[in-house]
């Protein structure tokens, strides 16, 4: 009986070793049928605007980096613009169409290739540029909305709608300029000659000389003000300004930059001069006293010295960083005249403070 019962067993594992590699045979030689390769769809747009400079429309977006799940998207290989034009309202503002009302309805205007993205980019957000449609009467609402192509073509869903009744841009300021100073780069133009009521407002600009693009305005001011001082300028850079007149602030409707100004913001200003200077009259010296310099990049002072009818001598090699110094080089009966300077870090002297008079007992 035991015997019968091992070879019975015997039997099972060699059943079951044979059904194994059946199944294993089968599974390597035999192929399935073929997977469809991951669809990559961009996550819809929404952070979509448009504004008007001069004669053109300017869209920005944020560059789409994920899929509507979350997932990581890899790029994308095209942008398509899509419009619906209506009339636009007699009162108050145009308003966004329903979703399934704008699909139907929109015609494609343009379509960026993948060759025109480069150009297009400007960091992590997108910059495209239509010419605008010409103004009518009666004025026309334009909605317009993007969906962009995944790296193997797949399209997003429509963004955001962006809505603007185009009109004829104003004319841009006249004569700008744009001056290095302590505090600042200053900024000025004039008026245009004929704007008439048609300006609101100016917009002023800055980018890097390397950026191809402005960003958002530095200020919009009233059309009243015609100078603007950049205290965000920066020593050691090059910036490009220009500013805008504005037709309309919502959406933006602005004259095209017709003037730029390239400046090399360099510090060549001397700080401020160190205040109420005292010359004490000691047996064998004179102890000089001041008060310090206001400048945020002082590197120190130099103190001058000269008796009467005599040219001054520097007392100080290099800027000492104390708010004193004791001159011993002093003969008993004479007198002496003092002055102090204040240096920066990039070596600007400033004038001299006024001079003070010691006479040695």
């Amino acid at each position: 009986m035991g015997g019968n019962s091992q070879s019975f067993r015997r039997t099972l594992v060699r059943a079951a070793l044979l059904v194994l590699a059946g199944v294993a045979f089968a599974a390597c030689g035999k192929e399935g049928p073929p997977v469809p390769p991951l669809r990559l769809v961009p996550a819809p747009v929404r952070d979509l605007t448009v504004l008007q400079r001069g004669t053109q429309l300017v869209f920005e977006l944020g560059y789409p980096k994920t899929t509507p799940g979350g997932g990581l998207l890899g790029g994308i290989t095209g942008v398509d613009v899509h419009e619906v034009a209506l009339p636009a309202p007699r009162e108050g503002e145009p308003q966004r169409l329903d979703p399934r009302q704008f699909a139907p309805a929109a015609k494609l205007v343009h379509s960026l290739k993948e060759s025109e993205l480069a150009n297009a980019t400007a960091g992590d957000r997108l910059l495209i540029r239509l010419p605008a449609p010409a103004p009518t009467d009666p004025p026309m609402a334009h909605s317009y909305a993007v969906r962009t192509l995944g790296p193997r073509g797949d399209r997003s869903g429509f963004s955001n709608q962006a809505i603007l009744v185009a009109q004829a841009p104003p004319p841009p300021p006249e004569e700008l300029n744009a001056i290095p100073a302590p505090e600042g780069v200053e900024i000025s133009w004039l008026p245009p000659a004929r704007a008439g009521e048609t300006i609101k407002g100016f917009n002023i600009y800055r980018r890097e000389a390397t950026a191809r693009d402005y960003g958002k305005p530095l200020a919009t001011l009233p059309p009243t003000q015609t100078r603007y001082l950049d205290t965000a300028a920066r020593f050691g850079t090059s910036s490009i300004y220009a500013v805008t007149s504005v037709a309309r602030t919502a959406p933006l409707v602005e004259s095209a930059v017709q003037a730029e100004r390239e400046v090399r913001y360099l510090d060549r200003f001397p700080p401020p001069l160190p205040a109420d200077l005292v010359a004490l009259a000691e047996n064998g010296q004179v102890r000089l006293v001041w008060r310090s310099s206001p400048a945020t990049d002082l590197a120190g002072y130099h103190v001058y010295k000269r008796e009467p009818n005599g040219p001054p001598a520097r007392l100080t090699t290099e800027p000492i960083d104390a708010l004193e110094l004791t001159d011993t080089g002093v003969e008993s009966g004479r007198t002496y005249l003092y002055r102090v300077t204040a240096v920066d870090q990039e070596g600007n002297e400033s004038d001299p403070g006024p001079e003070v008079a010691a006479e040695v007992p």
